[in-house]
């Protein structure tokens, strides 16, 4: 582990997966990393952003020659700045894959932690020996075990490529994505994902065309509140119906995030009623900007927690799939036999309330 330089008054702790990995024992599944104080009766709020990744952008990061033009920039500075000041303000911004130029990740996140916002993002590939790289997400995390503002900064490499990705990356430019072997040498999804317990808030991250393999989001059945999926993904036909299966496979909200260029970003929820499943949904717009879900994460726990699956006509989510293990730490109440939705705590449904904010 090494110790960052501070900015804006957060210090910020640079960590790897393995560093992460064992803090907290889990039941089953994923192993656990804590982190933060648990913030009891907050609502977690995302910011899904709508950023446009221009092709060419791409191009230059397989190459190993960035764009880090003028212009892009802006663009990204614009969006951070409206951000910043968003009312209600996000407890969590969420990014595309491949979104930022390695270059650019301390003084973002640094910008948005600084307002005390975690960041989840795609940032372009790292390039190492012999033609490899990684594609990874990075997750800047705000952290007050220590007793004052802090974070820490964890990188989480793609599992395998996606096949076109793979074979451009291969043709176009020699090069492989180095973590692409770890999945064949050890095929158990739990060894190769994390739940993050983020201020007493656990959610997952799985890089746009991990979200197919049906092992990992298993793993994360009754194991998290959320799963975050930042994307570079133009099959919408595909990957759509995919994310609407996932939310009531795993029983959790999914929030995706894909490239402005092909759109249908959203936050997806198990929720009973059709109209109350996409919290928020979002795509197109010549502007960059973002739209703010809150998650009713107490609401959703309370109804796992329920001893018996059998549906009521005021239920706020559908019922568990079959086989639904929840994890004992999630568990809000013990063999409840009929705990009904508290209608006065307002916690009775999704309950979101989506935010646009941005340039125009």
């Amino acid at each position: 582990m090494t110790l960052a330089r501070a900015f804006r008054g957060i210090w910020t702790r640079s960590v790897t997966l393995a560093d992460v990995a064992d803090e907290e024992p889990t039941d089953v599944g994923p192993r656990l990393a804590v982190i933060g104080r648990p913030q009891k009766g907050h609502p977690p709020r995302i910011l899904v952003a709508n950023l446009r990744v221009d092709v060419g952008s791409w191009r230059a990061s397989a190459a190993n020659a960035p764009d880090l033009s003028t212009a892009r920039y802006v663009r990204v500075a614009r969006l951070v700045n409206a951000i910043l000041r968003t009312v209600p303000r996000p407890d969590y911004v969420l990014l595309p894959e491949l979104a930022l130029p390695q270059r650019w990740v301390e003084s973002v996140v640094n910008r948005l932690l600084g307002a005390r916002i975690s960041v989840v993002a795609g940032v372009e590939y790292r390039h190492f020996g012999n033609g490899r790289l990684l594609n990874e997400a990075v997750l800047a995390l705000t952290d007050d075990r220590l007793g004052f503002d802090a974070a820490v900064l964890i990188r989480q490499p793609k599992s395998a490529p996606a096949p076109a990705e793979e074979e451009e990356l291969l043709r176009s430019y020699g090069r492989t994505l180095w973590s692409s072997r770890a999945l064949q040498d050890d095929p158990r999804p739990e060894n190769h994902l994390r739940v993050y317990r983020h201020h007493g808030f656990d959610f997952g991250v799985l890089i746009c065309s991990e979200l197919q393999h049906i092992g990992f989001r298993a793993a994360f059945q009754g194991q998290v509140d959320c799963l975050m999926v930042p994307s570079w993904n133009k099959d919408l036909e595909t990957f759509s119906p995919l994310v609407e299966s996932a939310a009531l496979d795993i029983h959790a909200y999914v929030a995706v995030v894909n490239n402005a260029l092909y759109g249908d970003s959203r936050v997806r929820c198990p929720a009973k009623k059709d109209f109350e499943r996409d919290v928020c949904r979002i795509k197109g717009g010549e502007n960059d900007f973002g739209v703010v879900a809150r998650l009713n994460v107490d609401g959703l726990r309370r109804f796992q927690s329920r001893a018996k699956n059998w549906p009521r006509d005021d239920d706020p989510f559908k019922p568990v799939p079959q086989g639904f293990k929840m994890s004992a730490r999630r568990r809000a109440i013990e063999d409840a036999m009929d705990e009904s939705p508290d209608v006065e705590s307002g916690d009775r449904g999704p309950q979101a309330s989506p935010t646009a904010t941005g340039e125009s």
